[in-house]
Parts: structure tokens; sequence; C-alpha cells
């Protein structure tokens, strides 16, 4: 008995103290957050070159290291590709 009371009542506590009174039930609306970087279209320009900048630098070499060479139009295949069945496993893959 005492057991079954002691489960309850930590059920309970966790369920009502667990979110900080923050009921998740009922539904919000999301805030908006407005963007103060667009002024003009040649701010907005000078933006996208400098992100532009920084993917080609830091997160393209990235990405064709690891995940071009499969997912991409400029796939190098291995030496040993030509060879019948490692080709169908390759393409298979």
């Amino acid at each position: 008995m005492n057991t079954i009371v002691l489960f309850l009542l930590t059920f309970t506590i966790q369920n009502s103290w667990g979110h900080g009174g923050e009921d998740h039930s009922k539904k919000k609306s999301p805030k908006v957050v407005h963007n103060s970087i667009v002024a003009d279209s040649k701010e907005l320009e000078v933006v996208y070159k400098k992100i532009n900048t920084s993917y080609l630098k830091k997160i393209k070499p990235i990405f064709k290291k690891s995940c071009f060479d499969c997912h991409s139009s400029q796939t190098v295949f291995p030496w040993y590709y030509e060879i019948p069945g490692i080709k169908q496993l390759i393409d298979s893959d």
C-alpha cells in the first residue's frame, strides 16, 4: 500500500511541477521575429554575398569531402567500379 501511495505521489508531483507551471496543452501562436537587416535591396545583396562567401569558405568544403561524391552529379567512382557485380553493388547503395 505504501509503495502505491509513494508511486502515485511521485507521479503527481512530477506532472504538477515538472514544467514550472507552464501548460503545454494550450496552443500558443509562435512569436514573430522581425529581421532588421533587410532595409533595402542593396543591403540585402551585401548580406547575401557575405553569407555566400562564408558558405563557400567554411561549409562547402565539408560537404564536398563528405557528401558530394555520392549525392551529386559529380560522382567519382573508384577504379574497380566497372567490374560486374561491384558496379551493381555500388549502384544499389
